[in-house]
């Protein structure tokens, strides 16, 4: 019930905190939208095919954390929860990033208007990352319906395919084979493939051969997106964004085998207890670490000096803008007023 004390899971704080480093490592390898046959370029794109698994393990954690939220709690407080917890912060930074924006020169406001402050937030002109936001309030209206599912797999499993079929694999065949053909099935949108996907192999006891396949396909998937890419962009002289998709067949495969491999792994055999116990702390700062990250992305640009294109940039500042974003976290969420648009 809502006042019982919440049961953490290792492997999806592991998860969690992996995730969000994939993100940041991600916006630190932006180079590779800008296509430059140069070794910069094909480490950005090893880290674009490798890591392109952050977005989707979010949503699957998302999916085990909430696809059965009517065992805890109403589907009231559960609104209310997502509300408090995601809604606001969003929109709280979204207006503060914006300000900042404007102070620092990085934006102009071309009209001083409700209508046109609103269209900025809403369609993420303020921060393009802030995307994520609105595949993730789509999810959130969709699981209490998916939520009276969770004792019929087989029912979650159907909705998972037709949601891989027509929006994971038709899409790239279309580009492949040159033809048009679509067709919109109720169940499938947005993302949630992910979230049901999620709940699943979070609750399913996978064999060993199972296991294997699935790693084998997220290994295909990352090698197959990789190979691809790089070649089409070479010959066209342009990064090629023909298959590109976190719904793509691909980003599922792979997500998927990161999502198995690190739940199969016996986290508590390996990590010694003091980051055990550490750990829940440090994953419930992922979220604010996402809302503020470009800003501390944006300081380091400017005090250190260095390019976007160095490795310094592209690898060794990736654990010190997670580092420097989670302090920052840290302490602000020991100010009440503040904490309360970091959940």
């Amino acid at each position: 019930m809502e006042g019982q004390k919440k049961t953490r899971i290792l492997y999806i704080d592991v998860l969690n905190i992996l995730a969000c480093i994939a993100v940041i490592s991600l916006h630190h390898n932006g180079l590779v939208h800008s296509f430059e046959n140069t070794l910069a370029w094909r480490e950005s794109l090893v880290v674009e095919c490798g890591l392109y698994w952050a977005v989707p393990v979010f949503l699957m954690i998302t999916g085990v954390n909430l696809l059965n939220y009517r065992k805890k709690y109403s589907t009231a407080v559960y609104f209310k929860k997502r509300v408090v917890r995601t809604v606001i912060p969003w929109l709280a930074w979204s207006f503060i990033v914006l300000a900042w924006k404007v102070a620092t020169g990085q934006m102009v406001l071309e009209e001083k208007t409700v209508g046109y402050v609103l269209d900025l937030v809403l369609n993420y002109r303020v921060e393009n990352v802030y995307w994520f936001f609105g595949a993730l309030f789509a999810c959130y209206l969709a699981i209490p319906v998916f939520s009276l599912l969770v004792e019929n797999r087989k029912a979650l499993w159907y909705v998972v395919g037709l949601n891989f079929v027509f929006l994971s694999c038709v899409p790239i065949l279309r580009v492949w084979f040159d033809f048009s053909w679509s067709l919109d099935v109720p169940v499938t949108g947005s993302l949630i493939l992910y979230v049901l996907l999620g709940y699943l192999l979070g609750n399913s006891k996978l064999e060993r051969r199972q296991r294997i396949m699935i790693y084998l396909l997220g290994v295909f998937g990352f090698l197959m997106r990789f190979v691809y890419t790089y070649v089409l962009s070479i010959q066209n002289g342009v990064t090629d964004t023909s298959i590109k998709g976190y719904i793509m067949f691909h980003a599922v495969f792979l997500s998927a085998a990161v999502f198995v491999w690190i739940r199969q792994i016996r986290w508590e055999r390996w990590l010694p207890k003091w980051l055990i116990a550490k750990l829940s702390l440090i994953s419930s700062c992922s979220f604010g670490i996402y809302l503020i990250h470009r800003i501390v992305m944006y300081y380091e640009i400017s005090l250190l000096g260095i390019s976007t294109k160095s490795h310094m940039w592209r690898f060794v500042c990736i654990p010190l803008t997670y580092l420097v974003s989670l302090g920052i976290v840290l302490i602000l969420k020991k100010i009440p007023v503040v904490r309360k648009i970091l959940s």
